[in-house]
């Protein structure tokens, strides 16, 4: 029997802990830190219907949905996603965005143990060419999150991020009904300070990640110039 989403999450925010532990050893014995690791974890909360369960990253960030197995991805693709399908489809900047910072996480059961699978949330929604709902680990993901490689990034940079979960949090409240604030967050890191380890908190990504959000004219620009630059590699690590 599988476990259930909230376990799943534990095991990986988890893992995710210990693989920035090592390389932050690592890290200290050249005299180098790596930046501050946010981590939000918005399940149950009034903001998981629009920016889904976790949201984590560095100089670039990935939201993660968590399913309890490959079963609840066909039930999260009979949901009606109407003006969601249909902006992802006529939007191509909103569609990278989703393709490089969008992913699902799940759990299947192999040989005495239960591994966390990943797949895009494009993927689970059928609109990519072709479909692969294994990708990869979400080991492999806690490693490359804690330690990023250089020449094959993941996910968003802050600022394109909130113009993704802006956008994305449009569409679902305009489906569900549940809308909120800007002002209604506040985003967690963990920072490493003169006594340890201590959390810090921010209105916005940019002031927790200490970078300066580039001003856009307008979303879909913003998004595009983010995109471009930015834009991740395949997710096939």
């Amino acid at each position: 029997m599988l476990p259930y989403e909230n376990q799943l999450i534990g095991s990986f925010l988890y893992a995710l802990g210990y693989a920035d532990a090592f390389h932050r050893a690592r890290s200290g014995a050249s005299g180098s830190q790596p930046a501050p690791m946010m981590v939000n974890l918005f399940q149950q909360t009034p903001l998981d219907a629009t920016f889904n369960d976790l949201v984590v990253g560095r100089e670039r960030c990935l939201v993660i949905e968590f399913k309890r197995s490959a079963a609840a991805l066909a039930e999260e693709r009979a949901k009606d996603r109407t003006a969601l399908r249909a902006a992802l489809a006529k939007e191509a900047a909103f569609y990278n965005a989703c393709l490089c910072g969008h992913v699902v996480l799940y759990g299947r059961v192999a040989t005495e143990v239960v591994d966390i699978r990943l797949c895009t949330y494009l993927d689970v929604l059928g609109l990519t060419n072709p479909v692969n709902l294994d990708r990869t680990s979400a080991r492999k993901l806690a490693v490359h999150l804690a330690n990023p490689a250089p020449d094959k990034p993941i996910g968003l940079a802050p600022a394109a991020m909130l113009e993704y979960l802006g956008r994305l949090r449009a569409l679902r409240s305009e489906q569900i009904g549940a809308g909120g604030r800007w002002a209604d967050e506040t985003w967690l890191g963990v920072a490493h300070g003169a006594d340890g380890l201590v959390a810090v908190t921010a209105t916005s990504l940019d002031s927790l990640l200490g970078l300066e959000r580039e001003p856009a004219p307008s979303q879909d620009r913003g998004m595009d110039r983010q995109i471009e630059r930015d834009r991740s590699r395949d997710l096939g690590m």
